[in-house]
C-alpha cells in the first residue's frame, strides 16, 4: 500500500502532538493515532474538537492492552 508523502507528514505531526498533549512515549503516541484512524474510518469518531477530550481515554485503552 502506498502513501503520499502529505499523509505520512500529516500522520507524524499528529502522533508528535499525541505525544507532547498526552507526554507519553512515542510508541504509545502511535497506538493512539492507530485507534483514531480506525474509529474515523468506521465512522465510530468524527474529527472535531471533541477528539482532544478523548485523548486521555484513548491513551488509557493503549496502557491497558499492552499490560
Amino acid at each position: 500500500m502506498k502513501y503520499s508523502i502529505e499523509l505520512l507528514n500529516e500522520t507524524t505531526k499528529l502522533t508528535l502532538m499525541i505525544q507532547d498533549k498526552l507526554d507519553c512515549s512515542f510508541e504509545e503516541a502511535c497506538e493512539v493515532t492507530k485507534i483514531i484512524f480506525r474509529q474515523v474510518k468506521s465512522k465510530e469518531l468524527l474529527i472535531d474538537n471533541s477528539l482532544k477530550s478523548l485523548l486521555p481515554d484513548f491513551l488509557e485503552q493503549v496502557r491497558n492492552t499492552s499490560k
